[in-house]
């Protein structure tokens, strides 16, 4: 995965006013009440052509909206829901959203946290 498509991501969520100090990368230390957490890996590259140079690299962020209350939890994934379906990244790629599981209550956390976990698949080549 490239820098730029993880840059564009990141940026894209802090561009929204009401996410702006709320989105973090990977794991979060002294959290705010409700924030997205957004998770990039290195991504896969596969070959869609038999015989041939053309390969196409999948990486999948996988984010967290969290919230102290059910509500905020669910605002939170639907304002990421709503910047990052079907972005387009220039020169990188576009993402779509295959994947929503939540909301869940994370009891050990103190205070317990609601949370959505969201997957958006970049795909480019």
């Amino acid at each position: 995965m490239s820098a730029e498509g993880d840059a564009a991501v990141l940026a894209r969520l802090r561009s929204d006013a009401q996410l702006a100090n709320a989105v973090y990368e990977g794991t979060v230390t002294n959290p705010p009440a409700r924030y997205v957490s957004v998770f990039a890996p290195i991504g896969s590259d596969h070959s869609d052509r038999l015989a041939g140079p053309s390969n196409v690299n999948d990486t999948t962020y996988t984010i967290h909206s969290v919230g102290v209350t059910v509500e905020q939890a669910k605002w939170a994934a639907r304002r990421v829901q709503a910047l990052l379906t079907d972005y387009a990244i220039d020169g990188v790629g576009t993402l779509s959203h295959p994947m929503s599981i939540g909301p869940r209550l994370d009891r050990e956390a103190n205070p317990p946290l609601w949370f959505v976990v969201d997957q958006y698949d970049l795909t480019h080549s």
